[in-house]
């Protein structure tokens, strides 16, 4: 008989001694607390070892059965928005995750934010991601939860299977016995994550949607504890795994709406909504143009995805171009101005299935992109690392292709070649001199390297895509700003938007010249 098991039992005293005993030995953890990006509890080593250890063979008992691509009762189903496999224990299955019912349990978490107001209803279910599962949802967890009152010994009330986020609780008036309830504190217990290595992915991200903050990522080790409030600002999301698998517990303590209201202010449940919606997509958030009312509802209106819109030529882009096109811009920093049509904070180099799925499920299309993010360091090859190296490639070469791949499998390739021409659906990406010509003693080694590459790269996915209507060109700027204007830059980029005739072509550009084509075509051989 396990320890659990020896739990569940025991448990069935009123007095929950058995959870106070455990929940001391945590206190005992010297929990850590985090202000910033906002308040998070990290306790390492939470559990004493024999209670991991059977907690973590019961996990992966439930994870051996099989996993589901469809919802299955009782087992780890497919849970797509997460890309993750999800299960919520039946309560025959909850002896093993028994203490997390527990009133001491409860009041232990709530210890940390003696502000909240909790009520006895929680939620809680484990979560699997394989090894190279794609980012989570960004999100700070604000809904609504209406679900059915499943009593449990000792007070507790567990949601099963029956949390909805709802824009309207009185919606829901068809089911029964309905507790309106708002998720109030977020707890995520790590295990069962074997031989994981910083570097491996797979982190918990907390982020702000403040500008400036600064993100705090939380490694998925064995026994680890992360316990934060649930607010307007606490927002978090999973990052992408690498080469191992991520195994989490995660559950959330629930309070009164009214008690909401009261403590952010939130008055009617509309306001809520905007919470809501907000979370769904935090890190892109939409930024009207004082001159877009009107435009923007002009259909024949391109949706230029701009990687980099922060940059120099970005900047110079977006200020020329804003009431033209829709320009939903993507930088790690955001803009000073605001001109964007939309906005993603994200980092190109590592975040690209996030951008793409996040501009398509916010704006539906995109008919342009413009890979445009750039890393340089001025230093000679003997003087780069190996990581130095590596940092330019991916921001400079995979970033690019990464994009553009991810923009193909999820919208382009699934339409017709006619239509993409209809769309002018086209590529640009942003090339250097250095990519084609050696121009020695200017420390530019890696740069130029990753130039020439994308420049290779750039004539491979034309040659392979013109069959599905979509045209790949790069152009190759002799010295921006120093040699090349913003007039001059911003131009080319347009030609190569509305040209419908150009493809599998690198330009190379130059204040010295007046035309663009045919004459300054340079075709890498």
């Amino acid at each position: 008989m396990g320890i659990f098991d020896c739990f569940r039992e025991k448990s069935s005293d009123p007095s929950g001694m058995d959870a106070r005993f455990i929940v001391d030995s945590i206190r005992k953890n010297q929990p850590l607390m985090i202000e910033a990006p906002f308040r998070h509890i990290i306790i390492d080593n939470a559990f004493p070892q024999k209670i991991y250890l059977d907690l973590e063979e019961k996990f992966q008992n439930t994870l051996d059965r099989g996993i589901n691509l469809s919802w299955e009762k009782d087992s780890f189903s497919y849970l797509q928005i997460y890309d993750s496999f999800i299960w919520t224990p039946s309560p025959a299955q909850r002896p093993f995750s028994q203490i997390f019912f527990t009133p001491d349990w409860l009041d232990f978490i709530n210890s940390f934010f003696p502000e909240v107001n909790r009520t006895n209803e929680t939620g809680l279910t484990f979560h699997h991601r394989p090894a190279k599962s794609r980012n989570g949802l960004t999100w700070n967890g604000m809904a609504y939860g209406a679900f059915k009152n499943d009593p449990l010994r000792n007070g507790i009330n567990a949601w099963y299977h029956q949390c909805r986020h709802a824009q309207d609780p009185e919606s829901r008036t068809h089911q029964t016995d309905i507790l309106y309830r708002v998720r109030c504190i977020a707890v995520f217990y790590f295990l069962n994550n074997k031989n994981w290595r910083h570097g491996d992915g797979g982190i918990e991200l907390c982020v702000n949607e403040k500008a400036g903050s600064t993100p705090s990522y939380i490694a998925p080790l064995n026994n680890r504890l992360l316990i934060f409030p649930i607010t307007p600002e606490s927002f978090h999301y999973f990052r992408a795994n690498i080469t191992n698998e991520q195994n989490c517990l995660v559950q959330y303590l629930f309070e009164d709406p009214e008690d909401t209201f009261v403590r952010y202010d939130r008055t009617h449940l509309s306001s809520w909504d905007e919470i809501r919606r907000k979370s769904v997509n935090i890190r892109s958030s939409y930024q009207a143009h004082p001159n877009h009312s009107g435009i923007q509802k002009r259909e024949n209106q391109k949706k230029v995805l701009l990687i980099g819109c922060t940059g120099k030529l970005g900047s110079a882009f977006v200020k020329k171009y804003a009431n033209e096109y829709r320009i939903i811009g993507v930088a790690r920093t955001r803009p000073a101005e605001n001109l964007l049509y939309g906005f993603i904070l994200a980092d190109a180099s590592l975040e690209w299935d996030f951008i793409i799925k996040t501009a398509l499920n916010l704006y539906g299309s995109i008919d342009i992109l413009i890979n445009n993010a750039v890393s340089y360091q001025y230093r000679d090859l003997a003087e780069q690392t190996p990581h130095d190296f590596n940092v330019q490639l991916r921001t400079n070469l995979v970033s690019p292709f990464a994009l553009s791949r991810n923009l193909f499998l999820n919208d382009w390739s699934k339409l017709s070649r006619k239509e993409n021409i209809h769309k002018n659906h086209s590529i640009i990406n942003i090339g250097s001199i250095s990519g084609v010509k050696l121009r020695g003693n200017i420390q530019q080694g890696t740069y130029s390297v990753t130039k020439a590459a994308l420049h290779m790269l750039t004539l491979h996915l034309a040659s392979e895509w013109k069959k599905y209507g979509i045209r790949v060109n790069a152009i190759a700027f002799h010295g921006f700003k120093n040699h090349v204007s913003a007039e001059t830059a911003v131009s080319t980029i347009k030609t190569c938007i509305e040209n419908r005739g150009i493809t599998e072509e690198i330009f190379i550009v130059s204040d010295k010249k007046t035309k663009i084509y045919p004459d300054w075509k340079y075709r890498i051989p």
